[in-house]
């Protein structure tokens, strides 16, 4: 069989497998009716937060190697990863599946495009322009009258903040435009969730 045969075979697999094995086909479409979904699932998993109230994994700082979770815009697959191995999960999967998602996993990641997707447009209406803010203040920094050094700083520390906004408001606005219609929602089951601590 020469080079080109083998390679082309390859891909042809590699094709079939994204197509046909669960869990490795493309992303669910952010839209209404998977979001209502979501926050309805966060609504149903209430009780379960209750039962394991003590479990270490959930305060959401510790991963199930005892280290401390990773920061990030990940926060549902993050909890995910914390808690599997304990009988919770199972539970879980059992309310997600419920509520029409294929596994944890998806369900997992729909949520943090729904909490980026949220975080971004809260941002943006809380402090409208922030990041076009921050770029300004930088060309300026570099025409100011000030020592080197202390401009260094000053650009270490504002990148910082241009990092931490980017994380949060760096969202597909395919994504902050289907949310939009749900932050009431979306922030009345997170704000339940946290009332319930």
């Amino acid at each position: 069989m020469d080079f080109r045969k083998c390679v082309l075979r390859s891909v042809l697999v590699g094709i079939i497998a994204v197509l046909c094995v669960p869990g490795v086909q493309a992303e669910e479409s952010l839209n209404g009716e998977v979001i209502r979904r979501f926050v309805e699932s966060l609504v149903a998993l209430q009780p379960l937060q209750e039962k394991y109230r003590d479990a270490e994994w959930a305060s959401g700082s510790i991963g199930k190697d005892g280290a401390q979770a990773k920061e990030g815009m990940t926060p549902m697959t993050d909890s995910l990863e914390a808690m599997r191995g304990h009988e919770a999960y199972d539970e879980l999967a059992s309310v997600v599946e419920s509520h029409g998602f294929a596994s944890p996993k998806t369900w997992g990641r729909v949520g943090d495009r729904i909490i980026k997707a949220y975080a971004a447009a809260s941002m943006e209406a809380q402090q409208p322009g922030s990041r076009q803010q921050m770029q300004q203040a930088l060309k300026e920094l570099e025409n100011a009258d000030l020592p080197e050094a202390q401009k260094q700083m000053m650009r270490q520390s504002m990148g910082n903040a241009m990092a931490t906004i980017k994380s949060l408001t760096d969202a597909p606005q395919a994504d902050i435009d289907a949310v939009q219609p749900y932050m009431a929602e979306i922030e009345r089951a997170f704000v339940q969730d946290s009332v319930e601590d």
